[in-house]
């Protein structure tokens, strides 16, 4: 779908800023549309995901290259965010079974964000009200299947969960009081994972109705 180079193009035309946050955009969204699009170059995996995997890597890596931050710095931002990933996908039981939400929309965009918060100085606090108002935002987009389209998704997920971080290092957070998210990211994605069980089980046979209603099935 060429979301990232789209965005890219545009921010050269002046219709977008040209700043730390759409740069970030532009060359994760980039990574997924390549790999979405068949290209033959490899891509980070996590959690046996390659989608999850450039968002958590490649979020980091650009924001700390537009910061000219040091190699080592850059690294242990992208380490931060995949093991954050690694950690919410565990927690969810992503490992054991095939979610029927997509993370690469709902979850590692708010580990990729991490990533990048570490980059500007991020208490543990602050990653803490990224990972709980991404998820809550975000939570029970659903996973149908693995498309082009997917980058798209990941871009308003990760621009989405970059907000969350603006608002993070306000002192501003989604709370207990609203909806399914808890004080502590432990329980608010362990909230996620019921969700999933309890009312998306269905989700996977929804699709393959769907795909075969409209004979898309390849």
């Amino acid at each position: 779908m060429q979301c990232g180079r789209v965005l890219l193009q545009n921010m050269e035309k002046g219709l977008v800023a040209k700043d730390e946050f759409n740069y970030t955009l532009a060359w994760t969204i980039a990574g997924l549309d390549a790999r979405m699009g068949g290209t033959g170059y490899t891509a980070m995996s996590n959690t046996g995901s390659g989608n999850q995997g450039i968002i958590c890597t490649m979020a980091p890596m650009a924001a700390g290259e537009w910061r000219k931050e040091s190699e080592e710095k850059i690294i242990r931002a992208v380490t931060l965010s995949n093991l954050i990933n690694i950690y919410l996908d565990y927690r969810s039981h992503e490992y054991a079974h095939l979610s029927p939400e997509c993370y690469c929309g709902g979850v590692a965009p708010s580990a990729a964000a991490c990533g990048v918060a570490y980059l500007r100085g991020g208490s543990a606090e602050v990653l803490n009200a990224i990972v709980r108002t991404s998820l809550g935002n975000q939570a029970g987009i659903i996973c149908d299947g693995a498309k082009p389209s997917c980058a798209f998704r990941a871009y308003t997920g990760l621009f989405a969960t970059l907000h969350a971080m603006l608002l993070a290092e306000q002192g501003i957070s989604t709370g207990p009081t609203e909806g399914i998210v808890h004080e502590s990211a432990d329980v608010t994605i362990d909230n996620i994972y019921r969700l999933q069980k309890e009312t998306m089980n269905h989700t996977d046979e929804f699709v393959w109705k769907i795909k075969k209603e409209q004979k898309t099935i390849c």
